[in-house]
């Protein structure tokens, strides 16, 4: 009974403590004093774990320009709640404050509300043209919508007030990436670098700009550096991995593969299935396709197609063509069925449908009815796509886990005609991406509706 008194009263204890240190950091945030949060945050030493000590610290070393490296808290539903939960509570109790004022614009912009988030900064750029924060939240704001000029224009501001801002040049950097002007944004990384030197992400995205401009050696350098600052950085050995693998360094690749599986987290599922598939492919000498492989699968696909066998080809399609299928044909039900409701029917080219019905219809069963509606007297498109023989004249691989291949197909009226096809890997099996002769049906279809 004791002993339980004591773990009550210790728990009691650190946890008033906590709330005493919370309240500090409160004070310090109030009075604008950052130098202070950071060093209590530190002290408390939780910005690692928890999601608002992380977005606070990240606050504090933007404005101090600090060397850790401390990123944004990855936002999912729970840390977007927490954060914002309290940013609610500090400003109502602090509303004229320009920290308070500043983490609303940070709210709008974890919400998604840009625009707001556009406006509210510019006000606080306002009443202090030195508060740096500011010109962040916006430039990130610019930065998601795709405007990069304006974002530009804000981070600018801020190295004009601080010219050893290692956050602004990384950012700037970044911006100048994604306008493709990869000089300017090897500039800005080196002077991160230059005003930060362990500072990994400049590191990865330097090694990321010479991919681009095809430099691999510089590439390399520049995420070994990115390893040696961090050395369970497990972006950078699978960046330098991916460009060992293209430059046929398979035992260099292999390594930088082995410890990106051993230190990646579960949420990289799909990048796990790829590397994994890329050590199949280095265990076999390097050959990323079977050429008799591919022709199978193409053949078996066209079978299904000239038999309708719907289940089996379904099986043969890529997700995504699947996907996109449903995507073009359910605007065309939708026109369809306007003004009438789910459970009303109509009738096209003779056959009674229903709405409700159309949208729950599985891949397989979407394929039967626009074979049905193709092939129906009272439809102007026809089933074109029933070859008579099929040659494969060749397989080209565009990037790693895409194959275009060239078909040569005679068709029932006689006329013959060059196709494409494109294949994509599906985790580790190869499936088919862009069936020519049933996009083309599929669009004569649509059109066909349309008038």
């Amino acid at each position: 009974m004791i002993k339980q008194f004591i773990i009550i009263f210790i728990t009691i204890l650190i946890a008033s403590s906590s709330f005493a240190l919370d309240k500090k950091i409160e004070k310090a945030l109030v009075a604008n004093d950052w130098q202070q949060v950071y060093d209590l945050l530190e002290k408390k030493n939780k910005y690692n774990k928890d999601p608002l000590h992380q977005f606070l610290m990240y606050q504090a070393c933007f404005v101090l320009n600090c060397d850790l490296s401390i990123s944004y808290p990855k936002l999912d539903n729970k840390s977007r709640k927490k954060i914002s939960k309290w940013i609610d509570k500090f400003s109502s109790k602090n509303p004229n404050n320009i920290v308070s004022k500043h983490f609303l614009s940070e709210q709008y912009l974890i919400k998604g509300k840009y625009h707001k988030a556009i406006l509210s900064s510019i006000e606080v750029s306002e009443e202090d043209s030195t508060f740096l924060p500011a010109y962040n939240t916006r430039s990130n704001a610019f930065i998601v919508q795709g405007d990069y000029k304006n974002a530009l224009i804000d981070l600018n501001k801020i190295l004009s007030q601080d010219p050893t801002h290692s956050y602004g040049y990384l950012y700037r950097g970044f911006v100048y990436d994604e306008m493709h002007d990869y000089e300017n944004a090897l500039k800005d990384y080196a002077k991160t670098i230059e005003c930060n030197p362990n500072n990994v992400t400049a590191y990865y995205n330097q090694g990321n700009t010479y991919r681009h401009l095809g430099n691999d050696s510089l590439a390399i350098l520049s995420f070994s550096n990115a390893i040696k600052c961090d050395s369970k950085d497990f972006s950078a050995y699978h960046n330098r991995g991916n460009t060992y693998f293209d430059r046929e360094e398979f035992a260099n690749a292999k390594n930088d593969y082995d410890k990106f599986l051993k230190l990646a987290p579960k949420e990289m599922r799909d990048q796990k299935i790829v590397i994994k598939h890329k050590l199949e492919i280095i265990k076999n000498g390097g050959s990323s396709f079977d050429e008799k492989e591919i022709e199978k699968i193409i053949t078996n696909a066209y079978i299904a197609w000239a038999n309708k066998d719907w289940e089996n080809f379904t099986t043969q399609m890529h997700p995504l063509a699947l996907l996109r299928f449903k995507e073009a044909l359910l605007p065309f039900y939708d026109e369809l069925f306007r003004g009438k409701s789910y459970r009303e029917y109509i009738i096209v080219s003779g056959l009674i449908l229903k709405k409700g019905n159309l949208r729950r219809r599985t891949d397989k069963e979407f394929f039967e009815l626009e074979a049905k509606l193709s092939s129906s007297d009272k439809s102007n498109s026809r089933d074109i796509s029933l070859p008579k023989s099929m040659i494969v004249n060749k397989i080209e691989q565009l990037s790693f886990d895409l194959l275009s291949v060239k078909i040569y197909t005679t068709y029932v009226n006689g006329k013959k005609q060059d196709e494409e096809l494109g294949l994509k890997l599906d985790g580790t099996k190869w499936k088919i991406l862009l069936p020519a002769p049933f996009m083309r049906v599929m669009v004569a279809m649509i059109e066909h509706y349309k008038k």
